[in-house]
């Protein structure tokens, strides 16, 4: 079955950010300099609102002659509790998405393959039997880690943001999802798209995100019954 592009950009590349411009700058090229056609991508960024470097992007952007063809929106707002608040920030880009597609993305990753968006478009889901419907996530994997590992950069499509009207219900948003989608049975993994994580870059952000990773996952399990609500949710709609 062919992709079927809706009106917007083929994906929406949600990612929020801080004090890492010429990170973003770079991997931003890097989804310009991989893709078949520039106009496919919509960068959303998050940035706080003490973040003077973040604050400089949209200029940036909008000023480079290649980078321009791309869909790019900041949203600035309170840096609340950093780490702890990542899915907040992950769904205030998602009220603003306009793609057939919403997808994880962090500061720090880079695009490898070449015509990424040209695969996604034809992604053929008749090879993954877990697929029903438009109400899907394509797990995307960091370079190196088996597909069947863990959905490391899920992709949503839009209908399955609408029916449950939020991206995610906690920090560690790519297990959220994943746990999600698989809880419905309508998960795919697939390494059709490799993308680089540059997990050492030994900054403040990455010190900051390392010492509430532990903490963080506390209170995953209690979270249950909400991950519960949103997989009856994708049930009831498939």
């Amino acid at each position: 079955m062919k992709f079927d592009q809706g009106q917007g950009p083929l994906i929406s590349f949600l990612m929020p950010t801080r004090t890492r411009l010429q990170h973003v700058l770079e991997s931003i090229r890097s989804l310009y300099a991989t893709c078949d056609d520039a106009r496919n991508i919509e960068i959303i960024a998050r940035g706080d609102a003490d973040d003077e470097q973040t604050a400089k992007l949209p200029f940036l952007v909008q000023n480079n002659c290649a980078l321009k063809l791309i869909t790019f929106k900041l949203i600035i707002g309170p840096k609340l509790q950093g780490y702890f608040s990542l899915h907040h920030f992950y769904n205030d880009c998602a009220a603003l998405a306009t793609g057939d597609w919403l997808m994880v993305w962090n500061d720090d990753c880079k695009m490898v393959t070449q015509h990424w968006d040209t695969l996604l478009a034809n992604l053929n889901y008749s090879q993954f039997p877990c697929f029903k419907g438009n109400s899907t996530v394509a797990c995307f994997n960091a370079a190196g880690i088996p597909a069947d590992n863990i959905g490391c950069f899920p992709a949503m499509r839009r209908a399955s943001y609408k029916v449950l009207g939020h991206f995610s219900c906690h920090c560690h948003n790519d297990l959220w999802i994943n746990d999600v989608f698989n809880g419905a049975e309508a998960n795919i993994y697939w390494d059709g798209i490799k993308i680089h994580h540059d997990f050492q870059l030994n900054d403040e952000v990455q010190f900051a995100g390392d010492r509430a990773q532990t903490t963080s996952q506390n209170d995953y399990p209690g979270l249950q019954g909400l991950r519960n609500q949103d997989i009856e949710q994708l049930r009831k709609y498939l």
